[in-house]
């Protein structure tokens, strides 16, 4: 089952630093805080995202469960042309089901950002993130890996430097350092030093009430493992099929690379189109791999007060080596957080507000696996309904 933590590893942070910290608008020099509450009952076709791989296959365990979410925000001007943002987010999941309780998880993230303008277009922040999950349970599940467990300690301290070419765009370059505790298997807990760099250009048309926002970059990590490398390993003259990997007195080493792509219209409805790619290279046997992401997301209102969201996402993986054991996609994405997980996925959202603060919202979610290097069927539904209760200052 090494594929499945492996691919977790691999992606579940990749563009943590770049994307979790909100920044305040330079023209606003007014405080501004929110807190936003979400409780709601859900169903999951597939608590433990159990893979089929093969004719002997764990069972499939369905289970209702209760979700709610904290989330706190506040972003100031402090001092002529210096800006702060905080934020920090509760979250959880309790299922109903004794086979499915494994799966209960906390979830605490906070994140802090501090910016200066030292010129009249160039700015430098600094920034922290932390992320812990906190999951119920033995070590292993009732299908007898721990491999899907996103539970997991991150924190990402970074520093960020941008430049405005012109009125539109802005050129940023990030640097930073990663630090990951995976508890269920130490050996894929690491440490990275982290590059990124963004650019950001927006064009706005109010006569149109049309705006175009485009967003490109590239990161890099260098990620040093606690746990030893792996090299093939040899098959007995009688054996058939793909051996075993075996351990090696090397540490493990891997060079994670992406890239992203994304253009956004924001009018009388939103939409975006996007394109991810990672690429990593490593000393490990069965690590070196290609992932290929393209999304699109569409928000508009509808009539009788409803809004529709909608985001779909299709993934290719490609690995150098051959499937060992279990399906080469991964299980987690690249946004830590209790509502997703790194598959090809459909999710569809219809809210309603009730009141000024309150909201009625209803989600459906598919996960698949079908594309790409898998050798496995993976199939998740969920459906939501919820109550969110917001308040701004």
């Amino acid at each position: 089952m090494r594929r499945r933590a492996s691919a977790l590893l691999a992606t579940a942070l990749a563009a943590a630093t770049s994307v979790e910290l909100e920044t305040a608008s330079w023209a606003d020099d007014t405080e501004h805080a929110s807190l936003r509450a979400e409780l709601g009952v859900e169903y999951d076709t597939n608590a433990q995202r159990t893979e089929l791989v093969g004719s002997s296959n764990p069972p499939i365990v369905q289970s209702p469960l209760g979700r709610g979410v904290l989330t706190g925000a506040l972003s100031d001007v402090i001092a002529p042309g210096q800006t702060i943002a905080l934020a920090a987010t509760l979250g959880g999941k309790l299922f109903t089901k004794p086979e499915a309780r494994t799966e209960n998880v906390g979830v605490v993230s906070t994140s802090a950002q501090w910016r200066l303008r030292m010129a009249e277009r160039a700015n430098l922040g600094v920034a922290g993130f932390y992320y812990e999950a906190f999951q119920q349970g033995d070590q292993l599940t009732t299908s007898g890996t721990a491999s899907q467990r996103g539970d997991f300690r991150s924190l990402a301290p970074s520093a960020r430097v941008g430049f405005f070419v012109d009125d539109h765009a802005e050129l940023a370059l990030t640097g930073g350092y990663r630090l990951l505790v995976f508890k269920p298997n130490l050996d894929y807990s690491f440490s990275a030093p982290t590059g990124a760099l963004d650019l950001r250009w927006l064009s706005e048309n109010a006569e149109a009430g049309v705006d175009w926002e485009l967003g490109a970059g590239i990161g890099f990590e260098r990620r040093v493992f606690e746990g030893p490398a792996l090299t093939k390993g040899t098959c007995p003259a009688t054996a058939s099929g793909t051996c075993p990997p075996v351990r090696t007195a090397l540490g493990r080493r891997d060079e994670f690379a992406t890239g992203h792509i994304e253009l956004t219209r924001t009018g009388l409805f939103l939409v975006g189109l996007g394109y991810i790619v990672h690429w990593n290279s490593s000393n490990s046997v069965g690590e070196t791999l290609q992932r290929h992401f393209v999304s699109l997301r569409l928000t508009t209102g509808l009539p009788l007060g409803l809004y529709l969201a909608a985001r779909g996402e299709l993934l290719i993986a490609r690995y150098a080596d051959p499937v060992v054991l279990a399906s080469a996609t991964a299980s987690q994405s690249n946004y830590p957080d209790i509502d997703r997980e790194n598959r090809s996925s459909l999710r569809v959202d219809l809210s309603r507000a009730l009141t000024d603060s309150l909201q009625l919202i209803a989600r459906y979610t598919i996960y698949v696996n079908e594309l790409g290097d898998s050798v496995g069927q993976y199939h998740r539904q969920t459906a939501l309904l919820s109550l969110a209760f917001t308040l701004d200052k």
